[in-house]
């Protein structure tokens, strides 16, 4: 995060710097603002009614791609990288954060919420099961891109 400039974070906002300082105290609050916002803007609102055709296999299968495409776009893996060396030295900041983004509400869970209404799942812990499914990508797929242990993801 040291080695970052606001000029850079700007660039990547695509606004100017002034921009920048007018709206955020430092740029450790703008990286997480804009993970935050890529996250909700690729996931948050994502439509989670799909025709009576097509299995639940086949939903979840969906819904788990739309998220590996969101955590494998170079631009979220370029945000987080920024802000990744923060996190070891302030673990207070990641507790905070994963509470902030556990607390949002995703495509995923909604679907999850709509397969245990109409008993097409039996899951006695919605959350439990969300947690799961993200810690299994992101385990297989964003923490390794993350680290450079694994290249872009592909098909």
């Amino acid at each position: 995060m040291q080695n970052t400039s606001m000029d850079k974070l700007a660039a990547l906002a695509q606004v100017s710097k002034r921009t920048v300082y007018n709206h955020f105290e430092s740029k450790e609050a703008l990286v997480m603002e804009l993970l935050s916002d890529l996250w909700k803007n690729s996931m948050g609102e994502m439509e989670t009614e799909f025709p009576q055709d097509i299995s639940v296999q086949h939903q979840l299968e969906q819904l788990l791609f739309a998220e590996l495409n969101v955590i494998g776009d170079k631009s979220y893996l370029d945000l987080a990288k920024v802000d990744f060396g923060r996190f070891f030295y302030k673990p207070e900041a990641l507790q905070q954060q994963i509470e902030k983004i556990s607390e949002q509400e995703t495509a995923l869970s909604r679907w999850l919420q709509v397969m245990i209404d109409t008993q097409q799942l039996s899951i006695k812990d919605k959350h439990k099961a969300s947690v799961q499914l993200h810690s299994l990508l992101k385990g297989s797929a964003f923490w390794p891109q993350l680290v450079g242990m694994r290249n872009e993801l592909s098909e």
